[in-house]
């Protein structure tokens, strides 16, 4: 899509997929500050036409793009989007998410797990073996309105620079531990999905090497978008 999103711009959509939008004057500057990509008419138009029936895909990684959409994921229930990149025990890279143990799902503990948490989409028994992500963003919701599916552990960090991959002692950094990187609910008569990361949904090749869904670490990511997509377009009833 080129234009401006309004009600006639969206007619006759089933599926709105928004990757790594971006405000103008930040497309070849990642640096602070990073105001929404969207205007209030777009944002607008966006959640009544969810709301009377259509499915929202929202995905932004790592700082600048979480900046750019918070003002949106928030009309849906996202309470907080931290503007900076999602690592676990101090490290950025890989992330790898594992279902929560059964022995677990019953405790009131199971939210501060020690490790990063996979949960499985509503209505389905099971999840995939595991997910990973590259880096990207993390974010909380309203918890009574969204279902998690990526929700991290215990020695989660957001590491949040003023301007994008520079980092050095001053750089802030927010302890985050149930923080989420995926989420989805039902809006009205229709759908959202909101995922803190791009990498995980996308084959590329980094330094010649495989990458996102390319990479064997990330085997299963293939299955859980797909399984995320039958999710968010139901067969009508």
């Amino acid at each position: 899509n080129e234009t401006p999103f309004s009600k006639e711009s969206l007619q006759g959509l089933q599926l709105l997929v928004i990757a790594n939008a971006i405000a103008r004057e930040n497309e070849k500057k990642w640096i602070l500050p990073t105001p929404s990509a969207f205007t209030d008419a777009e944002i607008q138009a966006v959640r009544d036409w969810v709301a009377g029936g259509g499915s929202l895909m929202l995905i932004a990684d790592h700082m600048p793009f979480p900046g750019a959409a918070e003002k949106l994921a928030k009309e849906f229930g996202v309470t907080e989007w931290r503007n900076g990149f999602a690592a676990y025990d101090g490290k950025l890279g890989p992330l790898r998410f594992e279902p929560v143990p059964k022995s677990e799902t019953a405790s009131k503990d199971a939210t501060s797990s020690s490790s990063n948490q996979l949960m499985a989409l509503p209505g389905k028994q099971e999840s995939v073996p595991w997910v990973t992500t590259f880096t990207g963003s993390c974010f909380k919701t309203e918890e009574a309105a969204f279902h998690p599916l990526l929700r991290l552990g215990e020695k989660a960090l957001s590491i949040e620079p003023k301007q994008a991959w520079q980092f050095n002692a001053n750089t802030q950094r927010q302890e985050v531990p149930s923080y989420l990187q995926g989420a989805v609910r039902e809006f009205g008569k229709g759908r959202v999905a909101i995922f803190g990361e791009a990498a995980m949904f996308t084959a590329q090749a980094s330094g010649g090497a495989p990458f996102g869904l390319s990479d064997p670490k990330a085997k299963h990511n293939q299955a859980f978008l797909l399984q995320t997509v039958l999710w968010l377009t139901p067969e009508p009833k």
